[in-house]
């Protein structure tokens, strides 16, 4: 097979594979206490290959592949692998990434496309798949040198890697509501205390900035504006979220207000929420954001990674409702949606 040949198809296998080899393992605590994310549909990896394979450039598929990714934290079933490799000109069942794409210098290059794509990156994970998709040792610290700054994936907050970020929480009332994962009783509050205290001591570093914000009938900051993740500071964050209470209303809009507001430098908002905010503010969100953008400078433009957190007994129409304003949401700023809707 040609080398042009080898990534048709390939890379978004290669994907597919990488995203498995690095799911959550069960040595993981913090992972074992997540709802399995949401399988991409059949019907919508069948159409990115189909797009993948129309195009002619391997820089083209390798664009069309991050972009379709980027701001979609669904991931890939096992069954569509299996597919995928049907439709590839191999027929020995245990084909291997190895197999698949036969030249290591295409296996980095699609490392590098896809690295900030990954579920768990942790430092076994990093290993593991260096050592499992190349043979020699001078590739195998490529690779590793491709994944190490990596950030850990949180299965509510993703990977904060901005270097100004502010949590802006809901504690309103509904935030009281149990549920069980895992055989495993939380209220929403306590399981986002949790994500929320070992996002904020694992993967913050040094020079990145971060501010927590918890909002129901009004808003309130940890800080007055976005402060450098110091030891203090962690542990003033710290001892901040354990004591979150729930109760009150859904104010959302001031609590976003209050993130946009606090710093002309804060380029990630992540916000959390498990309903509609209070009645008649949500047109009223959809429509301050860009204006509050427009007021921020070119380059201090904010990304909202907003999660509706839906975990627990509320009606589905109720869950719908709060999915639709945090896609809007999501979407002004191109930012990244996730759906928390899992319990077992």
């Amino acid at each position: 097979m040609a080398r042009t040949q080898s990534l048709i198809g390939f890379t978004v296998l290669f994907a597919l594979v990488a995203v498995l080899l690095l799911a959550p393992s069960a040595a993981n605590a913090q992972q074992q206490a997540c709802p399995q994310s949401d399988v991409r549909p059949d019907a919508w990896v069948q159409a990115l290959v189909q797009a993948m394979n129309d195009l002619g450039l391997s820089s083209e598929k390798m664009a069309l592949l991050q972009k379709s990714v980027a701001n979609d934290t669904r991931v890939f079933s096992g069954a569509q692998i299996v597919n995928i490799l049907k439709a590839l000109p191999f027929t020995d069942d245990k084909v291997t990434v190895l197999n698949v794409i036969s030249f290591s210098s295409d296996r980095i290059t699609v490392l590098k496309g896809i690295k900030d794509t990954l579920l768990n990156a942790s430092d076994e994970n990093k290993v593991f798949i260096a050592t499992t998709c190349w043979s020699m040792s001078s590739d195998q610290q490529a690779a590793y040198a491709i994944l190490r700054d990596v950030a850990s994936r949180d299965c509510i907050f993703g990977s904060v890697t901005a270097l100004s970020a502010t949590f802006v929480i809901d504690v309103s009332g509904s935030m009281d509501t149990r549920f069980t994962l895992n055989g495993t009783t939380y209220s929403r509050l306590s399981y986002v205390q949790q994500h929320l205290s070992q996002v904020i001591s694992e993967q913050l570093k040094p020079y990145q900035q971060f501010n927590v914000i918890i909002y129901s009938s009004g808003a309130r900051a940890l800080f007055s504006a976005p402060v450098n993740a110091t030891t203090a500071n962690i542990k003033s964050a710290l001892t901040f979220v354990a004591g979150l209470r729930a109760g009150g209303s859904t104010n959302t809009y001031a609590g976003l207000q209050l993130a946009f507001s606090s710093s002309k430098d804060t380029v990630a908002v992540y916000l959390l929420t498990d309903g509609v905010p209070d009645s008649g503010l949500a047109p009223r969100i959809l429509q301050a954001i860009p204006q509050w953008e427009a007021q921020r400078a070119a380059d201090r433009q904010i990304r909202i990674f907003a999660t509706a957190f839906l975990l627990g007994p509320d009606s589905a129409a109720d869950k719908q409702l709060s999915a639709a304003f945090m896609k809007q949401v999501a979407a002004i700023t191109n930012g990244v949606y996730r759906n928390m809707d899992q319990t077992q």
